[in-house]
């Protein structure tokens, strides 16, 4: 399996300590995309901006923006840090706009949405609905989520077991010990500058600055690199999870 098909079709989880090239690496899957996606630029990172084809800061822009044609799309909420509070209503009021989007375009519309620290809008006690249902019932709408986070201390369960894939950059002994309980044995790797590992159905990869290559010897490189995007799946008519009752359903008045 290539795991280019899996990055834009099902949801993952990004690990590392800060400064490890983690929101750099999933800043340029903004121009490696084949589809519309939405970057949630939570820490305001500049070059995350270079990736996009276009930056915004509210959600009208969003939806503006998908509707002249962009494609990847910076979003960069112009709110104070601390007011965890507003960042939330914004983040959830988008998604129920995406999930409306998607469920009324199911044949023509496939979106992943990339949440850089993705603890700020689902802690490991409290999980937004919102996110709660982009992770769960976003693929039936051909929604793919990507979360960003530096240990899954801060994030809650649902969202990891949610998750087919994680990218995993230097971590620290504890985030290793976390994995090697499940599994996944980082403590055994050597982290390059800026380089991580991607794991799938038991098998890890090296991921480099450009493309994934392989990691397993057994594995030829032609199988790992080969990507086509497939076809959509069928979607059921499900319908769009409810917008939160705390928002203003209003597009216009966010």
């Amino acid at each position: 399996m290539s795991s280019s098909h899996s990055l834009f079709s099902k949801n993952g989880l990004i690990w590392g300590q800060t400064q490890s090239g983690k929101t750099w690496r999933a800043a340029q899957f903004l121009t490696e995309c084949p589809h519309h996606c939405i970057f949630i630029n939570t820490q305001l990172v500049h070059h995350v901006e270079q990736y996009a084809q276009i930056v915004v800061s509210d959600n009208v822009e969003v939806i503006k923006a998908i509707e002249q044609g962009n494609l990847k799309i910076c979003v960069n909420y112009k709110l104070d840090w601390s007011d965890s509070d507003s960042y939330l209503q914004k983040v959830n009021h988008l998604i129920h706009l995406i999930f409306t989007i998607a469920k009324n375009n199911l044949e023509r519309f496939r979106i992943t949405f990339i949440v850089d620290e993705i603890d700020k809008y689902s802690s490991k006690h409290q999980c937004s609905p919102a996110i709660d249902n982009l992770f769960n019932r976003g693929l039936r709408f051909n929604i793919n989520a990507i979360g960003i986070a530096h240990t899954p201390a801060e994030i809650h369960n649902k969202l990891i077991d949610a998750s087919s894939w994680f990218l995993f950059y230097k971590v620290t002994e504890n985030v290793a010990l976390y994995w090697n309980k499940r599994g996944i044995h980082l403590d055994q790797l050597e982290f390059g500058h800026y380089e991580g590992y991607y794991w799938e159905t038991g098998q890890l990869w090296l991921f480099s600055h450009n493309r994934p290559t392989t990691y397993k010897p057994d594995l030829p490189a032609d199988d790992l690199l080969r990507s086509q995007m497939p076809e959509p799946d069928k979607m059921d008519n499900s319908d769009v999870p409810p917008e939160p009752t705390n928002l203003d359903s209003d597009l216009h008045s966010t």
